[in-house]
């Protein structure tokens, strides 16, 4: 313990970043290893991130999950390695104790902090969201476990895995998915080359492929069914996939109240299998591509504008609605600071930036700008340029950016070694 505690108070010596550091944090109950029994414990996981740099502060125990209590952790913690004046970002889940508009954690760090910064809600987190909503169209259940995959996962070791059925088996649903079904094989297998920090993530792409009638690079193999319950959201992906790929072979669709199996009936059945294959359409035509590109900030506003307007031309109207009221309660990348990412987004063209370069300075904009805005119609009929005001300049002097490169041709960014400093540095 000595010898740990002298390379600790080392590396916090030496660890003085000279990049903007964005702050995060996220609450978990854990078993209390350090006190004298097996308690439970709130824990509170504290980091930084910017341009290369990943650093691990402190898991701080808590006696409460308030959002007063989790704010003053982290003030000691950023206080205790000297970064309170390098912090121009908070990174957290879109839980009410973080987002709270009177009392949230974001609200009170950023008065300890004692200067504006960004607020980057967590895009995975939102997506969770929207998925659940989705979902709970026909799964009205409050059960922590969701009973329908319970069922099917008891069901498994029965199941042939050489036999099962696709979107392409299916003459209704090869028509339908056939405009888009390459685009997304493509995007996923692009996807499995890439580092996945998660098994569970590597599954959905690879259930998508299978889906869509495509072949894995490494083979089609399927896994055991893992855990189900409500908080795994993921599992509503993997199993209404998996489930459907093997419907021919499952056909007991059963569901219980009383802790006791009990079949509803055809029609009941009937409609589960066409709630799974809505959801699996939905997944794999808009959800999968939408959740894979959210780690990236930099592309969120052209990313989240992109889904409203797919939304709003979804052929199912009760998942498009259900989707798009969860998602609009979340939009934080198109507010009138965080739409300034949109100027280092090489997916923009050089046109809807130079309307956004115009935006910049002729958009009267709000003098205390809300962190994220209010729902819109017509998606479909805006461009970033839309979001864009006078305030967003403040996004570049809350970061230390430079907004010479405003002042030339966006044709010429990618060259301009300003705006190349300032994409090292966001």
């Amino acid at each position: 313990m000595k010898h740990r505690e002298a390379l600790a108070s080392e590396v916090k010596v030496s660890f003085h970043p000279s990049v903007p550091l964005v702050l995060h944090w996220d609450g978990k109950i854990m078993e209390d290893y350090s006190g004298p029994g097996r308690d439970h414990v709130d824990r509170l996981p504290v980091l930084v991130s910017g341009q290369d740099v990943v650093k691990l502060l402190a898991v701080p125990k808590l006696h409460d999950g308030t959002a007063v209590t989790m704010s003053r952790a982290v003030t000691d913690v950023i206080d205790e390695w000297g970064l309170r004046s390098s912090i121009k970002g908070l990174c957290f889940d879109t839980t009410a104790s973080n987002t709270g508009a009177k009392g949230g954690a974001c609200l009170l760090l950023e008065k300890e902090i004692g200067q504006e910064v960004l607020h980057l809600a967590c895009r995975h987190h939102i997506a969770e969201i929207m998925l659940e909503k989705i979902f709970t169209l026909y799964d009205v259940s409050k059960s922590p476990n969701m009973e329908l995959f319970g069922y099917f996962r008891d069901f498994w070791p029965r199941i042939d895995q050489t036999s099962f059925s696709t979107a392409m088996d299916d003459d209704n649903l090869a028509a339908g998915v056939a405009s888009w079904k390459d685009d997304v094989i493509k995007f996923s297998v692009a996807q499995l080359e890439t580092f996945q920090p998660r098994d569970d993530y590597f599954e959905l792409l690879e259930l998508t492929i299978i889906f869509l009638g495509g072949t894995p690079t490494r083979g089609i193999h399927f896994r055991f069914p893992g855990a189900i319950h409500r908080a795994r959201w993921m599992a509503r992906a993997i199993y209404s996939i998996k489930m459907w790929l093997f419907k021919s072979q499952y056909e007991p669709l059963q569901s219980t109240s009383t802790g006791t199996r009990k079949t509803r009936g055809p029609s009941h059945s009937s409609l589960i299998w066409t709630h799974l294959q809505e959801v699996c359409l939905f997944i794999t035509s808009v959800y999968v591509k939408y959740w894979f590109q959210t780690p990236s900030a930099i592309t969120a506003p052209r990313h989240d504008l992109e889904l409203l307007c797919k939304l709003s031309t979804y052929p199912n109207k009760n998942i498009a609605k259900a989707a798009t009221t969860a998602f609009s309660r979340h939009l934080w990348y198109l507010s009138e600071l965080l739409v300034g990412f949109g100027f280092f987004d090489s997916g923009i063209s050089a046109e809807e930036k130079k309307l956004m370069v115009l935006a910049l300075k002729s958009n009267n904009g709000s003098p205390e700008p809300s962190k994220r805005i209010q729902p819109f119609e017509n998606p479909e009929t805006r461009g970033l340029h839309d979001f864009v005001t006078t305030t967003t300049a403040r996004f570049f002097k809350i970061l230390g950016l430079s907004e010479d490169f405003l002042q030339t041709d966006p044709d010429g960014w990618p060259v301009d070694e300003k705006y190349r400093n300032n994409c090292c540095l966001r």
